[in-house]
């Protein structure tokens, strides 16, 4: 988990169980296509400081924008890998 990860080293003593509330899944479902599937990852309010402001920020911290930081690296290695999938089938 990149987003972990990045949350680990940007929350410092008064965020130490954050990185802990960073979850993700994959959700495979039905679409107008076919079958689809979605992902969706982050922190998770039911956990310890899941539900605190450290990606943008509050009056007392600056933002840690540790998601945005993840997805600039998830969202293309993703594109990737289903380009990747898709050529195997065809070629």
């Amino acid at each position: 988990y990149l987003a972990r990860a990045n949350a680990r080293r940007t929350a410092g003593e008064h965020g130490k169980r954050y990185p802990s509330s960073i979850t993700a899944e994959m959700n495979p479902g039905r679409g107008l296509f076919g079958n689809t599937i979605s992902g969706e990852y982050g922190p998770e309010i039911a956990r310890p400081q899941g539900g605190m402001s450290f990606e943008y920020g509050s009056r007392n911290q600056p933002p840690h924008l540790d998601l945005a930081r993840s997805a600039d690296v998830v969202g293309p290695a993703f594109a990737r890998s289903v380009s990747d999938q898709i050529d195997e089938w065809f070629w």
